[in-house]
């Protein structure tokens, strides 16, 4: 659906997955407990791994993830992450960032 041969980067958005039409509360990302349902983040990355060794996508990495999230990742990951994008807004202080070997990218 795309229209193009490969992704120069795919990112995992968010470590959860939510039930369908939830909206967020706020510009925060704040939800519901039940609003979250069980996902798979080693078979999602497998798969993403997948992609990249079949040329879909050049590099592969995560979105909103916390430290705790991200090493689990690096647990199994036979690709690790190339990028952890992350919030970065002087309202919210993240802490830690970039422990890991990936790059980092913020959005505001």
């Amino acid at each position: 659906r795309l229209k193009m041969d490969y992704l120069d980067l795919y990112l995992i958005h968010l470590p959860v997955t939510m039930k369908k039409k939830v909206n967020s509360k706020d510009d925060e990302m704040r939800f519901d407990k039940e609003d979250i349902i069980p996902f798979d983040m080693r078979g999602t990355w497998e798969a993403m791994e997948e992609c990249c060794r079949l040329g879909l996508a050049k590099s592969i990495g995560v979105s909103n993830f916390a430290c705790i999230k991200l090493s689990q990742i690096l647990h199994y990951a036979t690709i690790p992450p190339a990028v952890n994008q992350a919030r970065e807004d002087v309202r919210v202080l993240q802490g830690k960032r970039n422990t890991y070997e990936c790059m980092v990218s913020t959005w505001s």
